[in-house]
């Protein structure tokens, strides 16, 4: 009976220690996913004002 306890407090630090695992990734991964919508949003904000200026361009060629 020993030898089992024995065991199962071992499975159990190994699945302890797999979901601490676990979770390291995906606190990584919220962080490189958070990192990435602030970079899109960038891009997004940037192509939204090029799209404007070409449009102001294209309407001060099109009066001219």
């Amino acid at each position: 009976m020993r030898g089992a306890a024995d065991s199962l407090r071992v499975d159990l630090g190994d699945v302890v220690s797999r979901r601490l695992d676990i979770e390291n990734v995906v606190t990584r991964l919220e962080k490189e996913l958070a990192e990435v919508r602030g970079i899109l949003q960038v891009e997004s904000d940037e192509h939204d004002l090029l799209q404007t200026a070409v449009g102001v361009v294209t309407d001060a060629l099109e009066v001219a």
